[in-house]
């Protein structure tokens, strides 16, 4: 194994910014707090009461140290309050983008602000949306071939994923079928 930036003990004492979150499923009649850390990519952790909860908070804590450790990936240090954005910033657009941005935040009846913050949301989703379709149409092609490799990778998370489904002897009529209600991911051919 390699050697990684802090030891165990060092990276249990270091704060990093959790959410706790009341969870209820009626359906199962169960409840309880669930725990999550964006400092920490893939920690997300269940508890009937908050003290259950923060105890495998700290054991999801130890599994991701060892799995960093496993692979030889150094530790995420907590941001610091001083390194979290403010959510300001100051941008410069053209006059005619700029009267566009006015026009949609009129017609929308929301402050220009309020407009730009929903456009580049839009901008992020779409981009998302397209990096999904062009996901499945890969998918599709592989499919139709019926030899089956799918990765995926979640920068977000810095993660990825491959799976990979060996091609048959005997080729058969293998017929997927994809159903989304959402229309915002298009058309799949």
């Amino acid at each position: 194994m390699k050697q990684i930036n802090i030891t165990l003990e060092e990276f249990l004492k270091l704060d990093y910014k959790f959410i706790v979150t009341p969870y209820k499923d009626e359906e199962y009649g169960e409840s309880g707090y669930v725990i999550t850390c964006s400092e920490l990519p893939g920690v997300k952790v269940f508890g009937e009461n908050i003290q259950e909860a923060f105890e495998e908070f700290e054991e999801a804590k130890i599994a991701f140290y060892e799995l960093k450790q496993h692979l030889g990936e150094n530790i995420p240090l907590p941001i610091k309050e001083s390194d979290r954005p403010s959510g300001r910033i100051t941008a410069r657009f053209g006059v005619d983008l700029h009267e566009k941005i006015i026009q949609y935040a009129a017609v929308n009846k929301i402050s220009v602000n309020s407009a730009i913050n929903q456009l580049v949301n839009f901008g992020f989703e779409k981009e998302q949306n397209n990096l999904f379709i062009d996901e499945l149409k890969s998918i599709k092609q592989l499919i139709k071939q019926q030899e089956i490799n799918i990765s995926y990778r979640n920068d977000y998370l810095d993660e990825s994923y491959t799976f990979k489904l060996p091609r048959t002897q005997q080729k058969r009529p293998f017929h997927p079928s994809f159903e989304f209600t959402d229309k915002t991911f298009g058309d799949l051919n």
